[in-house]
């Protein structure tokens, strides 16, 4: 592909075509970033596959294992790795939580997005000129910027390398505007192994590679109906094998707001529910959240009925959903089939210290959940016979000291630690480092960026330090370094023998 062709597929903006349209050529583009990555940044480290139906990383599972004990299977929102307002992220930390699972969703991956995907762009100009030379634009090629999830699976291959990524095959939003975000599933390659989806070999198409994953059939196909209008971001699916447990994983990230456009609205409450106004869906539904509901419904609607076309059926959904536990509106969507619900504790970040004189502790919404019919799925009971979800609280344990010796500047009574200046520094030399590698183009040359150290300075100093000592942002030391959400696992047997 022609660099400026490329170039125009990686600014791609699509307004007033249909979503068939849209979501196949976003598709193509994050088919044209993967390439980009395998080319100039992989090259021969590990195998990369770029499809439109998924991308894969470190795509051959050469270590896999066939073993007969337990598969440990994690969701993790990590909170738009790679953009500007997540600068701080410690990337060993994040690699350390996926660490202890075997498969993890991740949901709000993002693609290049603000400075990093406008200096690249200017990169693929420079190299498509005809001033520069050949050894000026393999030069200007060692400095394209990677994807954040990139960043994460090699940190994970510091301590196995056998980790492995899917990434769905295109990034979704709510509009053209809004952030696009992937969903995605990191696995342990020597435990787990991608196995054909049925539903994504039904549906595949020339530019598609080996089933394991995709988007669902949205319209008509699998439902009967038209539901594509109903998502922001679709569910993304991948079956997978360990041991002797198969299985297949739905992840979302459930849209949190509503639009209020007229003829969009209509669409959403009409395919999912059917009804023609947002107060006949049912209690605790309003203008600003009918859309998440919307979302959670249809997903579940897929979820049965592959369940009902497809051998499978072991399916199990992970992610943010973005409702409460207790909502009354989960007993009518669990309604169209026979799964049950997990995660009643908080798994989001609270910045307060207190919240209406209570104090958080950290936590906020209990809005991260798992869903699956433990009848069906008997391997993922324990042996009191239920299915134990738990959230990993990042504050304490291991991942807390590391945290604590890291980025905690206050004293046990809320005091200013000697460490305060120690850490501040250390954390600005990193992530300056990280920031000024990058070359840039600028009137036709390659030039070192105009990065200060004082600004990389004073952003941690009130992001992640001196937000310690403020009630209101007493915690947002968490979110700044790992994420605003707890990732949540379970355990399933992969020794038994799989009856479906």
């Amino acid at each position: 592909m022609k660099f400026r062709n490329l170039f125009l597929t990686l600014s791609l903006v699509v307004t007033g075509n249909t979503f068939s349209q849209t979501d196949y050529q976003y598709a193509k583009a994050a088919q044209a970033e993967c390439g980009l990555i395998k080319r100039h940044h992989v090259k021969n480290k590990y195998p990369v596959s770029c499809y439109t139906n998924y991308q894969h990383f470190n795509s051959t599972s050469q270590n896999y294992k066939k073993t007969r004990s337990i598969v440990k299977i994690g969701e993790f929102n990590l909170l738009y790795p790679g953009s500007q307002s997540t600068q701080f992220k410690d990337r060993d930390i994040i690699a350390d939580i996926i660490n202890r699972y075997d498969v993890v969703a991740a949901v709000e991956l993002l693609p290049l997005v603000g400075k990093d995907a406008k200096e690249n762009r200017r990169i693929l100009e420079f190299v498509d000129s005809k001033t520069a030379t050949k050894s000026q634009k393999e030069y200007a090629l060692k400095y394209l910027r990677i994807p954040e999830y990139i960043k994460i699976l090699e940190e994970l291959h510091k301590k196995d390398k056998s980790w492995s990524l899917i990434l769905s095959g295109a990034a979704d939003a709510l509009s053209t505007g809004h952030v696009r975000e992937y969903v995605g599933y990191y696995y342990r390659s020597s435990k787990v192994k991608p196995k054909i989806n049925e539903h994504c070999d039904s549906k595949k198409r020339k530019t598609d590679g080996i089933a394991y994953a995709c988007f669902p059939q949205l319209t008509r196909g699998l439902l009967n109906r038209h539901v594509r209008d109903v998502f922001s971001k679709r569910p993304f699916i991948a079956s997978f094998i360990s041991g002797n447990f198969d299985f297949t994983l739905v992840a979302s990230h459930i849209v949190f707001g509503s639009t209020t456009k007229t003829e969009r609205m209509n669409k959403i409450l009409k395919q999912s529910f059917n009804v023609t106004d947002y107060k006949d869906i049912g209690v605790g539904v309003t203008k600003k959240n009918y859309a998440r509901f919307a979302e959670m419904k249809v997903t579940l609607e897929v979820m049965e009925a592959l369940k009902e076309k497809y051998k499978e059926q072991d399916l199990i959904y992970l992610g943010d959903t973005n409702i409460g536990f207790e909502h009354g509106m989960w007993d009518e969507m669990l309604t169209h089939g026979d799964s049950e619900l997990y995660m009643d504790l908080p798994t989001t970040v609270s910045y307060k210290k207190f919240d209406n004189g209570v104090e958080t502790k950290g936590f906020a919404s209990d809005f991260d959940h798992v869903i699956l019919n433990s009848s069906k799925t008997r391997e993922c009971k324990n042996r009191s016979g239920y299915v134990n979800v738990q959230r990993l609280n990042f504050q304490g344990g291991a991942i807390g000291k590391k945290v604590k010796s890291r980025y905690i500047v206050r004293t046990a009574s809320d005091g200013r630690s000697s460490t305060f200046n120690r850490k501040l520094e250390a954390l600005t030399n990193k992530v300056f480092k990280q920031d000024s590698y990058y070359k840039v183009v600028r009137n036709g040359k390659m030039v070192t960026p105009s990065i200060t150290r004082e600004r990389v300075k004073s952003d941690a100093t009130s992001r992640v330090f001196e937000s310690q000592f403020d009630e209101n942002l007493y915690y947002r030391v968490y979110k700044e370094v790992i994420s605003d959400h707890y990732p949540i696992g379970f355990s399933c047997k992969t020794s038994s023998r799989d009856d479906d």
